[in-house]
């Protein structure tokens, strides 16, 4: 999904910075053409990725730009004829859409004239199933069983072939290659290409994926080595390093295998394979070294049914059930130690365990994260925090790490570690205003890519509120206004002030209320004409409720001034402890209540929806 900032066509006083934009990445600067770059602009609505990608691709062929305008007007006129569907998209996600598949038709010549035949375009579509950010060089190889497709063999067999291959994905800025080491790509781009493969299509690249991973994981210390006490070289830090790196691939991999087959019953058996056993003993680890033990034991159970329709030796059954999922908190412990990233005292990047390693103290390593952040190394940064993190001692951990590591997530859009971090340095620092402001963020974008629902917006938006009643500057930040556009909020000083707060007519909708620590009461119907949130910035906040706790909208007939209420009244609370009424809480007259992270009196605690 492009996000809302990519989305924004440029304003007029900004055409110019555009202009010299192109001018400057396609290396051309005729002012004769301006008025051709301009028309170009608008055209692509002043989108950066489009624009990046136009002056990639002006710059290798070295047209004009006004022959690249007239390929984008025919691209365009093909695409809405042959795929009427497209003509319910945006202007702006189309235009990304055109321009991308110019550079894919470039590379599909660029691969024959270069003596690679397809190669280059089937590794294009291999990455396409792959983890967006960070796809190891090492994925790019002839198989294991070796792959049904002479050219890629042939491309593949040696470093040289790689290397061209990566060269000519790169050239058009389609990818990036991130220290001679692995691809990163745009979901987008990833989607357009997909969107060019027709089922049979889908099927051999799924297939050659497959082989190439197994190929890659079988070439790498595993959690599998580093369990087996008896070997002792590869329980070193950093060794399974590797490991971690294809096991996120191998997860993005399989989530599209399933996608495949659920849509076509035909292509059930390319899961019936060894390959597929050792993508789920993978995905299976990965998901319970991470904590997500309900994923880990899916997998676990995919793996035995396959294992159950195959025959293959003992040895090869052991290889993949001898590690006890969810693992075991030693075994865990022992991967972890394994997994941390080790630093060059050089060069500052990830090294091979065989060489010699330094060891970092926290803020030292923080620093070099913020470094590697502020040049927008964000994978490289999140190493660094990680590092930082595991070289504190468990009572006194730095929570700038965790801060900085839920923005670096939030950079590539990884939302979900992004959340968990920011809540991460909101216990250790309930001070930090950081904390809550990339929680608020990282709701949002999780909601946007549906991974969360709507009714959890309520919960990002309080959490906005706290950031800027702790440093009123986040509102003035662009991403706050983009996410949260509207916050209003109030902080209650005086515990019977809360009930007037809550029926108070003048307040706009979905004013947040924050509680300081103490006891409040509330011993009658709260009626109201507004939606409210009310949530705790402290520890021990308490509310009494009586025996019973409703929520209703007030009627308008009751209205003694012009106001008209909203049709549906929403009441959040959050952080609070009820010390009556638990589920005898009761909502009327289109009225929602939502409690999140609150205890009752009955023991119930967390996330709780009552219609």
């Amino acid at each position: 999904m492009v996000k809302p900032e990519n989305c924004i066509r440029l304003p007029l006083f900004e055409t110019i910075e555009a202009l010299e934009f192109v001018k400057r990445r396609s290396n051309r600067s005729d002012n004769k053409e301006d008025k051709t770059i301009i028309s170009l602009v608008e055209e692509l609505g002043g989108l950066p990725l489009a624009l990046e990608q136009a002056a990639a691709y002006i710059k290798s062929i070295k047209c004009s730009f006004a022959d690249y305008f007239n390929r984008f007007e025919k691209k365009r006129i093909e695409l809405l004829k042959t795929a009427p569907s497209r003509k319910k998209i945006s202007k702006e996600r189309l235009a990304v859409a055109i321009t991308w598949e110019l550079s894919i038709e470039y590379i599909s010549r660029e691969s024959e004239s270069e003596g690679l035949g397809s190669a280059a375009i089937i590794v294009m579509q291999i990455a396409s199933v792959l983890f967006a950010d960070d796809i190891p060089k090492d994925i790019f190889n002839i198989g294991h069983p070796v792959v049904e497709d002479k050219e890629l063999i042939k491309a593949l067999d040696d470093d040289v072939g790689c290397r061209q291959i990566i060269e000519i994905l790169t050239r058009l800025s389609l990818f990036q290659f991130l220290k001679n080491k692995s691809l990163s790509v745009h979901r987008l781009v990833q989607e357009v290409i997909r969107n060019n493969m027709n089922n049979d299509r889908r099927h051999c690249i799924l297939q050659h994926a497959l082989r190439m991973v197994k190929k890659a994981i079988d070439s790498c210390v595993t959690p599998t080595h580093v369990l087996q006490l008896d070997n002792t070289k590869v329980t070193k830090r950093g060794s399974l390093f590797k490991w971690s790196k294809l096991a996120v691939n191998a997860n993005t991999l399989k989530l599209h295998l399933s996608h495949l087959v659920k849509d076509d019953e035909l292509s059930h058996n390319i899961c019936l394979n060894e390959q597929m056993l050792k993508i789920l003993q993978t995905t299976a680890l990965y998901h319970s070294i991470n904590q997500r033990q309900a994923l880990a034991l899916t997998d676990q159970e995919q793996m035995f049914k396959i294992i159950s329709m195959l025959s293959f030796d003992t040895n090869y059954y052991h290889e993949l059930t001898n590690i006890k999922i969810p693992l075991l908190q030693k075994d865990r412990e022992m991967i972890l130690e394994c997994l941390a990233s080790v630093i060059h005292k050089d060069s500052e990047e990830i090294i091979d365990t065989s060489s010699s390693v330094v060891p970092y103290n926290s803020e030292t390593l923080r620093e070099m994260g913020n470094e590697a952040f502020k040049e927008q190394r964000y994978h490289d940064a999140i190493q660094c925090y990680t590092e930082g993190i595991r070289s504190c001692s468990t009572d006194n951990i730095d929570s700038r790490l965790y801060s900085n590591r839920s923005l670096a997530y939030i950079r590539i859009k990884d939302y979900e570690h992004a959340l968990s971090d920011a809540s991460t340095c909101i216990d250790i620092a309930p001070d930090n205003w950081k904390g809550y402001c990339w929680k608020a963020y990282s709701v949002s974008g999780l909601i946007e890519t549906g991974l969360l629902s709507s009714n959890m917006e309520a919960v990002g938006l309080a959490s906005a509120c706290i950031a800027a009643y702790k440093n009123k500057l986040c509102l003035g930040k662009y991403k706050m206004k983009i996410c949260y556009p509207i916050i209003n909020y109030k902080m209650i000083e005086r515990p019977e002030r809360l009930c007037q707060e809550i029926m108070l007519l003048t307040d706009r909708p979905f004013t947040t209320i924050m509680l300081r620590q103490g006891r409040y009461t509330i011993r009658e119907p709260l009626a109201t004409t507004k939606s409210i949130q009310v949530i705790g910035v402290e520890e021990g906040i308490e509310i009494d409720t009586g025996k019973n706790f409703n929520i209703c909208q007030l009627p308008k007939n009751f209205l003694t001034v012009d106001i008209e209420p909203e049709n549906t009244i929403h009441a959040h609370f959050e952080n609070i402890k009820f010390l009556q009424g638990g589920c005898q809480i009761t909502v009327s007259n289109n009225s929602v209540a939502t409690f999140y992270k609150c205890k009752f009196s009955n023991g119930q605690k967390g996330c709780e929806y009552f219609p």
